[in-house]
């Protein structure tokens, strides 16, 4: 078991597994790319003692070591929580830009927008330094130029 550290009032545990595909796997012909299964489980205690278990199996392309995948698992989720934040400020998933260069440069400005707005002083929520930029050209202005 691998201790994470305390955060938002409780320790985590986490343990990773990587188990080799047999060569008998039933269903190689329509999966041929699966390599391996990855096996996360995760206890969460609480402050209160109260303790949760997560469970979560991923099919690998490519056999790895259980810390490794350990990594790949925790990266993912980084990865995630950017996307939520896009999605919950922006709502990037509601986005219809059908063209993939104007798609790409949004992104990119969506991420630049979050960075740079992350990086202010103030004691806002981003979406509230957003309001503010939406309402006020020199914050705006602020927030483009980082001056």
């Amino acid at each position: 078991m691998h201790a994470g550290p305390v955060g938002h009032g409780r320790i985590d545990e986490r343990a990773y597994l990587v188990t080799k595909i047999p060569k008998d796997f039933a269903l190689k012909k329509e999966w041929p790319w699966v390599k391996a299964i990855g096996h996360a489980v995760r206890l969460a205690i609480r402050a209160d003692g109260r303790e949760t278990h997560d469970v979560r199996y991923d099919i690998l392309s490519r056999s790895l070591s259980g810390p490794r995948f350990g990594e790949a698992v925790r990266g993912h989720w980084g990865i995630e929580s950017m996307h939520w934040v896009l999605d919950v400020n922006f709502r990037e998933d509601d986005s219809r830009t059908r063209e993939r260069t104007l798609g790409n440069n949004l992104s990119w400005l969506r991420c630049f927008a979050i960075t740079r707005l992350k990086h202010l002083p103030l004691k806002e929520t981003l979406r509230g330094k957003m309001q503010i930029a939406g309402w006020n050209d020199d914050f705006l202005a602020e927030v483009l130029t980082g001056q």
